[in-house]
């Protein structure tokens, strides 16, 4: 009788494992997931105002996938989320006695920016047209010697308060609202597809100067009978015109087969259209200088 070896053991049983988990694998083989297609949103960000068109320029909007209905607790927390609005913000520091200065809030107020960071300060004129600026640039001065270089670094001279205090708090509830946002859609993507997938059913996307912005490679998973997928457009956080904050919502099918139509913003609660508001609120009136536009304010200053 043959005698058999060790590596003629090792061989027959390695043989016998492989078939094995070859049937096992057959048997337990996963359903297949649905097929996921590829849709492309244009979305526009625009609003009339009292007749007037205005262009929500550089302004963050979230896609979410699912419906409004899908999304009902996400919607009622940021219905009670409370955002203190950047004239508040400066008008409660000057009550503490912070000395802010009439032109440094319109130099926000004009250029729409949360933070000092929005734009660079390109000329000594402009430095020297806003009080804060110009300390923060004397400073700069002194210490590098080269206006230029003094004009880069001025940001680094003012104190948090003025540089990126109002960004800071606003950014600190954006990021709980954002956060519920990424579950919420998450939580759909797995419902769906059992994975998180590529974006996990969300987006983040910023409006350009036209007020216009593109998501690609939304991931479309129809329901049975349907070539559409819904998903949800929203700011997450008011936008405030004068004294009125607004949070829209909009519902949009995404087809994978065709680029979808602009999708405008209305102002008004129950106008049966594409994007309804979820809250529109009075926000408080602070005690703040009325603004001259940009550009005549520029004009001003050049010639004083």
């Amino acid at each position: 009788m043959p005698r058999i070896t060790a590596y003629k053991i090792f061989f027959a049983s390695a043989l016998a494992l492989s078939a094995f988990l070859t049937a096992f694998g057959q048997e337990t083989a996963p359903s297949p997931t649905p097929e996921n297609k590829k849709g492309l949103i244009k979305f526009t960000a625009w609003v009339d105002m009292n007749g007037k068109t205005e262009k929500l320029t550089r302004k963050r909007f979230y896609l979410i996938r699912g419906s409004q209905k899908d999304n009902a607790e996400l919607l009622k927390q940021i219905a009670e989320t409370t955002v203190l609005s950047r004239d508040c913000y400066y008008a409660d520091l000057r009550k503490k006695g912070r000395k802010i200065s009439d032109e440094y809030v319109c130099w926000l107020n004009n250029n729409d920016c949360e933070s000092t960071y929005c734009r660079e300060i390109k000329t000594t004129e402009e430095a020297l047209a806003v009080p804060e600026f110009a300390v923060a640039y004397r400073q700069g001065l002194r210490e590098y010697r080269q206006p230029a270089v003094a004009l880069k670094w001025l940001n680094t001279n003012l104190s948090d308060e003025i540089r990126n205090g109002y960004y800071q708090q606003y950014k600190t509830t954006q990021q709980k609202l954002v956060s519920l946002a990424k579950v919420a859609a998450q939580e759909a993507t797995r419902a769906k597809t059992g994975s998180d997938g590529k974006n996990g059913g969300f987006q983040s996307i910023m409006t350009d100067r036209l007020g216009n912005a593109y998501l690609l490679d939304v991931d479309v998973v129809p329901p049975e009978k349907k070539k559409t997928e819904t998903y949800l457009i929203s700011n997450l956080l008011p936008i405030v015109f004068g004294d009125t904050s607004y949070v829209w919502t909009c519902e949009v099918e995404v087809d994978p087969t065709k680029a979808q139509t602009v999708i405008l913003l209305k102002t008004e609660i129950g106008k049966k259209t594409k994007c309804d508001v979820v809250t529109k609120k009075q926000t408080e009136v602070c005690n703040l200088p009325e603004c001259k536009p940009a550009e005549k304010q520029a004009s001003e200053n050049s010639t004083q």
